[in-house]
């Protein structure tokens, strides 16, 4: 029994994760300017981590969410697939090679504050 949840749940991630990174994947591109400041992982963190809480906090008392809501939303397509952070990790890390410290700084901030890592 225990073994055909944790493989049910692991399918709800993977179909979540599979879809959050293909939008993460197309709002990025609409936002993006190469050489730029990286608004496109600015918006889509900040947008993510806005959206687990709330809708953590509108559905964790349904039933469907502790069945498949909270593997398929939130791990899976807002955690795992859209709210990337490696992503950002590796944009900072490209800024500061760069030698744009001051960009590079206020994204850092600015992710935290938004509650985006």
């Amino acid at each position: 029994m225990l073994g055909t949840l944790v493989i049910k749940m692991t399918l709800w991630v993977a179909a979540g994760g599979s879809l959050g990174a293909v939008c993460r994947f197309l709002l990025a591109t609409l936002a993006f300017t190469p050489g730029r400041f990286p608004w496109d992982t600015l918006l889509t963190n900040i947008t993510g981590s806005f959206a687990i809480g709330l809708i953590w906090g509108l559905s964790s008392h349904h039933p469907w969410f502790e069945d498949w809501g909270r593997h398929f939303i939130v791990i899976g397509f807002l955690g795992v697939g859209f709210n990337a952070h490696t992503i950002l990790t590796g944009k900072l890390e490209e800024r500061r090679s760069r030698g744009k410290q001051q960009p590079l700084a206020f994204n850092t901030k600015t992710q935290q504050v938004g509650g985006s890592d």
